[in-house]
């Protein structure tokens, strides 16, 4: 995706193919969903994980790809392991938020092992068990019934590896320094935005929430949209999430697009949008910097800038920094703002 300019039932997108010098092909849309996912945290960002340096310490991702290949885990040797330490939260800290998923996705994977691997020993190493939705808590009671040994802890101090052991270094949860030597470790790396997530957004002008993911319009009135009317972030794009919340917010997202693209009806544009008075104006560009929306543009042959109001949403950004007060926002002058006082005054 090269560009994408347009408003909310007129969206106009430019694909390139082959690098700078390739092929383009444009299309036409009403409204535009992201829907990019997301990626894992790379653990070997932090030397105390272990991962690459040290042997059979792997990811539930690639613990995942293993048994859905031949249904096995198998260690570096070939052997199977006869005890397992699945670690969460990892990366979290870095992070700066939970990633929700991956305590039942470590659980599923605990239950499978249980289940395929004859007395297999199992740990899981954990700060704070995330089961927020209404099957989770049974599914986590299941989970330590079938002997599940789980071990609460402050943090992960280091893995190293002595012979074949993998060895855990921890401190405990009233303080202590402790060990705990496996066959195996897993790890739980938490979801980060995806790798591209920066340069959709820049090119499709969406802002960014503090953690990297898409921002919705409203966390509670408007979870799915962004504040860019007619753009939808659904899935990991917009934060961490399991399947059947992404399935929902794909179901809602084109709900309200087909709700509000009736082939036949106007739309009906913002009221309260921004204009720039032409006289004042002196082209420094100062509210192209601040406009969420990328509604204002630069006319070189006036030297002024201009609104589009079909994409405006009348938030007063440019007005206030205007340096020389050429933007105000229709419908609210000084004399109309002046009169709404007098009236409520009375």
């Amino acid at each position: 995706v090269d560009r994408v300019i347009g408003f909310f039932g007129n969206y106009e997108i430019t694909l390139k193919s082959g690098g700078e010098e390739g092929a383009e092909r444009n299309l036409v849309a009403g409204a535009v969903v992201i829907a990019t996912g997301f990626d894992f945290y790379d653990p070997t960002r932090m030397e105390k994980w272990g991962y690459t340096s040290v042997d059979n310490v792997v990811t539930s991702e690639e613990v995942v790809e293993m048994m859905g290949s031949d249904g096995k885990l198998t260690l570096k040797d070939g052997k199977t392991p006869k005890s397992v330490a699945l670690v969460h939260c990892v990366g979290r800290e870095e992070m700066g938020y939970c990633s929700k998923v991956c305590c039942t996705n470590l659980m599923e994977i605990a239950q499978y092992l249980k289940a395929k691997v004859s007395g297999i020993e199992i740990h899981e190493l954990h700060r704070d068990i995330c089961v927020p939705h209404e099957k989770d808590q049974k599914y986590y009671q299941q989970t330590v019934e079938q002997g599940v040994n789980f071990i609460r802890l402050q943090e992960v101090s280091k893995i190293t590896s002595s012979g074949s052991q993998v060895n855990i270094a921890y401190k405990s949860i009233s303080g202590k320094e402790e060990k705990l030597s496996v066959d195996m470790v897993i790890l739980a790396p938490g979801i980060k935005p995806a790798i591209s997530t920066p340069v959709v957004a820049e090119i499709i002008n969406v802002p960014l929430h503090s953690t990297g993911f898409f921002k919705e319009a409203h966390e509670k009135l408007n979870p799915i949209a962004t504040p860019m009317d007619g753009i939808f972030a659904v899935g990991c794009a917009q934060g961490p999430k399991n399947i059947v919340e992404s399935v929902m917010q794909a179901q809602a997202a084109t709900g309200k697009i087909f709700a509000s693209l009736v082939p036949g009806r106007k739309l009906e544009p913002e009221v309260k949008v921004s204009e720039v008075i032409e006289a004042f104006c002196t082209g420094c560009q100062t509210c192209l910097t601040v406009c969420c929306y990328g509604a204002i543009s630069y006319d070189e042959n006036k030297g002024i800038s201009v609104v589009n109001e079909a994409i405006c949403r009348g938030c007063g950004n440019c007005a206030g920094s205007c340096p020389s007060n050429a933007i105000r926002a229709k419908h609210f002058t000084t004399s109309e703002l002046y009169k709404e006082v007098i009236e409520a005054l009375r």
